[in-house]
Protein backbone atom coordinates (compact mmCIF):
# COMPACT_ATOMS: atom_id res chain seq x y z
CA UNK A 1 0.00 0.00 0.00
CA UNK A 2 2.77 2.55 0.84
CA UNK A 3 4.36 1.94 -2.59
CA UNK A 4 1.09 2.79 -4.30
CA UNK A 5 0.86 6.08 -2.40
CA UNK A 6 4.50 6.88 -3.20
CA UNK A 7 3.93 6.14 -6.89
CA UNK A 8 0.88 8.39 -6.94
CA UNK A 9 2.84 11.15 -5.19
CA UNK A 10 5.78 10.89 -7.61
CA UNK A 11 3.64 10.75 -10.76
CA UNK A 12 3.67 14.04 -12.62
CA UNK A 13 0.44 16.01 -12.61
CA UNK A 14 -1.20 15.87 -16.00
CA UNK A 15 -3.81 18.42 -16.87
CA UNK A 16 -6.45 17.10 -19.22
CA UNK A 17 -8.07 20.01 -21.00
CA UNK A 18 -11.84 19.97 -20.99
CA UNK A 19 -13.45 20.09 -24.39
CA UNK A 20 -14.28 23.73 -24.98
CA UNK A 21 -17.87 24.65 -25.63
CA UNK A 22 -18.52 25.76 -29.19
CA UNK A 23 -19.43 29.47 -29.03
CA UNK A 24 -21.29 29.09 -32.34
CA UNK A 25 -23.54 26.30 -31.03
CA UNK A 26 -27.11 26.74 -29.90
CA UNK A 27 -29.45 24.63 -27.81
CA UNK A 28 -32.98 23.28 -27.77
CA UNK A 29 -35.01 23.31 -24.56
CA UNK A 30 -38.61 22.61 -23.82
CA UNK A 31 -41.23 20.74 -21.90
CA UNK A 32 -43.24 17.63 -22.62
CA UNK A 33 -46.84 17.14 -21.51
CA UNK A 34 -49.42 14.37 -21.63
CA UNK A 35 -51.89 15.64 -24.25
CA UNK A 36 -55.01 14.38 -22.48
CA UNK A 37 -54.22 15.33 -18.88
CA UNK A 38 -51.78 18.22 -19.38
CA UNK A 39 -49.31 16.80 -16.86
CA UNK A 40 -45.52 16.82 -17.35
CA UNK A 41 -43.92 13.63 -18.64
CA UNK A 42 -40.60 12.49 -17.17
CA UNK A 43 -38.34 9.94 -18.85
CA UNK A 44 -39.21 10.84 -22.43
CA UNK A 45 -36.34 10.07 -24.82
CA UNK A 46 -35.54 13.19 -26.85
CA UNK A 47 -33.36 12.52 -29.91
CA UNK A 48 -32.05 14.83 -32.61
CA UNK A 49 -32.28 12.85 -35.87
CA UNK A 50 -29.43 14.62 -37.64
CA UNK A 51 -26.92 14.05 -34.85
CA UNK A 52 -26.16 11.69 -31.99
CA UNK A 53 -27.57 14.14 -29.46
CA UNK A 54 -30.05 12.57 -27.05
CA UNK A 55 -31.41 13.28 -23.58
CA UNK A 56 -34.25 12.28 -21.25
CA UNK A 57 -36.86 14.66 -19.89
CA UNK A 58 -36.62 15.42 -16.17
CA UNK A 59 -39.29 15.01 -13.45
CA UNK A 60 -41.11 18.19 -14.49
CA UNK A 61 -41.09 17.20 -18.18
CA UNK A 62 -38.28 19.65 -19.01
CA UNK A 63 -35.38 18.84 -21.35
CA UNK A 64 -32.32 20.58 -22.79
CA UNK A 65 -30.16 19.46 -25.70
CA UNK A 66 -27.08 21.68 -25.81
CA UNK A 67 -24.10 22.20 -28.12
CA UNK A 68 -26.15 21.89 -31.32
CA UNK A 69 -24.57 23.54 -34.37
CA UNK A 70 -26.79 26.11 -36.13
CA UNK A 71 -29.18 24.51 -38.61
CA UNK A 72 -32.54 22.82 -39.06
CA UNK A 73 -33.27 19.61 -37.15
CA UNK A 74 -35.92 16.95 -36.61
CA UNK A 75 -36.61 15.92 -33.02
CA UNK A 76 -38.13 12.61 -31.99
CA UNK A 77 -39.90 12.07 -28.65
CA UNK A 78 -40.61 8.55 -27.42
CA UNK A 79 -41.82 6.91 -24.21
CA UNK A 80 -43.41 3.55 -23.48
CA UNK A 81 -47.20 3.85 -23.45
CA UNK A 82 -47.20 6.93 -25.72
CA UNK A 83 -47.28 7.46 -29.45
CA UNK A 84 -43.95 8.63 -30.85
CA UNK A 85 -43.98 12.35 -31.65
CA UNK A 86 -41.80 13.85 -34.40
CA UNK A 87 -41.19 17.60 -34.67
CA UNK A 88 -39.55 18.61 -37.98
CA UNK A 89 -37.95 21.92 -38.99
CA UNK A 90 -36.63 22.96 -35.57
CA UNK A 91 -34.37 25.97 -36.20
CA UNK A 92 -31.25 26.32 -34.05
CA UNK A 93 -29.35 29.61 -34.26
CA UNK A 94 -25.89 30.45 -33.03
CA UNK A 95 -25.72 31.21 -29.31
CA UNK A 96 -29.48 30.97 -28.73
CA UNK A 97 -31.98 28.61 -27.10
CA UNK A 98 -34.83 27.31 -29.24
CA UNK A 99 -37.96 26.68 -27.14
CA UNK A 100 -40.42 23.84 -27.77
CA UNK A 101 -43.51 22.53 -26.05
CA UNK A 102 -44.51 19.02 -27.03
CA UNK A 103 -47.70 17.13 -26.20
CA UNK A 104 -47.72 13.35 -26.42
CA UNK A 105 -50.81 11.19 -26.83
CA UNK A 106 -51.30 7.92 -24.98
CA UNK A 107 -50.90 4.83 -27.08
CA UNK A 108 -54.26 3.11 -27.38
CA UNK A 109 -54.32 -0.68 -27.56
CA UNK A 110 -57.63 -2.23 -28.61
CA UNK A 111 -58.43 -5.61 -27.13
CA UNK A 112 -60.85 -8.08 -28.65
Amino acid sequence: MPLLLLAAWLAPAVAVPAQAADPQAGAIRGSILDKDFQVPLAGVRVAVAESRAMTLSAQGGAFVVSQIPPGTYTLSFSKDGYEREVVPNVQVTSGHMTDLQVEMSSEVVELE
